[in-house]
């Protein structure tokens, strides 16, 4: 059985999982925005060379009809009775057929359309007539509602009458019946379309009626409730149109429930519908490109930082220098800084605070991470600092490149100070980036340092790596030093041989590191 500190440790396994998931989503975003800006600009320079190649041809045909001109075979003087020559001649020269002042223009009629599907069934259609008809007075079946660009649509349909519905447009009064119908509801002003559509027995759905177009500029609030539907016959005068067969198909209730469009007793109607979202008196105008500017968040808190000698209102002694820093950030960035900065505690009423298990260096970099938490941004500043050089790793000394080596010292202070200061995303990056350096001279010292701050996930690959590459990793001197001088990793290494589970061996692991000589952590 798992104990807690597996599961913990699993538990930290799969939020750095998740969080380097999200990293990956978050790229995955900005690299699809990115190829839909080059797209865009495809089409823009499109544009230009399209331009350009018109331009060319009007040139052309000017300089055509400049020359004709010269040579009197065009323009508005030539010689009295003179025409031009025949084609055997010369061939006759005309103007350009492209105005060369005309600029291409385009507007979108379609732009903010929206669109919505309603799908109804009424099940047990031969009793609907007498289930409409218990309350003593004939009623409508209803579906559900669905809004569409800022208006409700919903489906009627009444077995027994046509349903009866009357509009006041433009100071006139009209009545209108309808066996199935479309009624809406929302605000004045709609330009939209609808279509009908009947399931038939064999599961297609047929268009029922044509597809129809309404504009409405306004109407009264008393009125909103307008039925529309192929069916729909006008009853007063008021609106010129032909009255059609009412009923689906031009079946009456009885007929239909007979016709291939009742399956089961049951029927089934879509409705499609379009919405011209703004109104039908809605301005046409060509859309305007709108440029969003990159995020300017990072380096605008690093701008902050860069200038906290100014405003910061914490000071951290490192290595013989004072750093300047915002306190609102940090602590809320690190439960350490919180608690030291907010607790009472000597550097919560001085903010001074002395670090001095951290080179300043290091420290530098974690304040840029409290103010980022841009991971990028500290791949720059390994990859800057190892080419500056510096000293290498503890337990380093022989195997791969003096720029490998620098990166694994860089990476440990980082683990370090993520450790120390409680910051999550830096330290679990920081393991992953040791992970995918370890050698056969530095995998000893990763793993001291992974045993030493609690890095489950960076110990796991290094044991992995040992218990690989044993032959050749026994025979360093490093690892000759694990016996004396760490005890505890010694054991862990002899149980990931073994193949002892990592819960079953803790007791043993405990004695050792409470019995051993284990580093002070300063000494890394």
């Amino acid at each position: 059985m798992e104990t807690a500190a597996d599961l913990q440790m699993r538990i930290a396994a799969a939020r750095a999982q998740l969080q380097q998931r999200r990293d990956r989503q978050a790229r995955a975003v900005e690299e699809t925005d990115e190829a839909m800006e080059r797209q865009r600009l495809r089409r823009e320079l499109d544009e230009v060379n399209l331009e350009i190649a018109e331009v060319n041809a009007d040139i052309g045909d000017q300089e055509d009809y400049t020359a004709a001109i010269d040579e009197d075979e065009a323009g508005d003087y030539l010689p009295d009775g003179e025409r031009p020559r025949a084609a055997d001649a010369r061939a006759v020269r005309t103007q350009p057929s492209v105005n060369p002042c005309l600029r291409r223009d385009s507007i979108s009629c379609s732009t903010g359309v929206a669109t919505g599907e309603l799908e109804w069934t009424v099940e047990g259609m031969s009793w609907l007539k007498a289930a409409l008809g218990m309350g003593g007075h004939p009623q409508t079946a209803e579906s559900a509602r669905i809004e569409v660009g800022c208006h409700t649509f919903h489906l009627l349909y009444n077995p027994a009458r046509p349903i009866v519905s009357c509009r006041v447009y433009d100071s006139k009064l009209s009545t209108f019946k309808s066996s199935l119908a479309l009624q809406l509801t929302g605000e004045p002003g709609i330009t939209f379309r609808y279509a009908f559509f009947v399931k038939r027995n064999d599961g297609e759905f047929v268009q029922w009626g044509e597809t129809g177009e309404e504009c409405f500029q306004s109407w009264r609030a008393s009125n909103t409730n307008w039925k529309f539907g192929p069916d729909t016959e006008l009853l007063q005068e008021g609106r010129a149109a032909e009255a059609p067969a009412v009923g689906i198909f031009g079946l009456s209730h009885e007929e239909l429930l007979a016709s291939e469009w009742v399956k089961d007793d049951a029927l089934t109607v879509m409705v499609k519908v379009e919405v011209r979202t703004g109104g039908a008196n809605r301005q046409l105008t060509a859309p305007a490109s709108v440029e969003v500017p990159p995020s300017s968040l990072v380096a605008d808190l690093l701008a902050q930082l860069d200038g906290a000698d100014g405003s910061g209102d914490v000071a951290f002694f490192v290595g013989g220098e004072r750093l300047h820093a915002h306190s609102q950030i940090i602590c809320a960035r690190s439960q350490v800084f919180s608690h030291m900065l907010r607790a009472p505690m000597r550097e919560a009423s001085s903010r001074d605070v002395t670090i001095e298990e951290c080179d300043s260096l290091t420290f530098r970099a974690l304040l840029r991470f409290l103010y980022t938490d841009d991971l990028e941004c500290m791949d720059e500043w390994i990859k800057e600092r190892a080419a500056e050089g510096g000293s290498p790793a503890a337990g380093a000394e022989v195997g791969g490149s003096s720029d490998a080596l620098n990166r694994i010292a860089l990476l440990q202070r980082l683990l370090s100070v993520g450790h120390r200061y409680q910051v999550e995303r830096l330290r679990f990056w920081a393991e992953k980036k040791l992970a995918e350096l370890v050698s056969i001279g530095t995998v000893c010292g990763c793993l001291c340092q992974a045993h030493l701050y609690e890095a489950k996930q960076l110990e796991a690959a290094c044991l992995d790596f040992v218990s690989a590459n044993h032959a050749k990793v026994s025979i360093t001197p490093e690892f000759g030093a694990l016996t004396v001088e760490w005890p505890a990793v010694m054991l862990k290494i002899s149980h990931k041989l073994a193949g002892v589970q990592a819960a079953e061996a803790a007791p043993a692991v405990e004695a050792a590191t409470a019995q051993g000589t284990k580093r002070k952590r300063h000494e890394l």
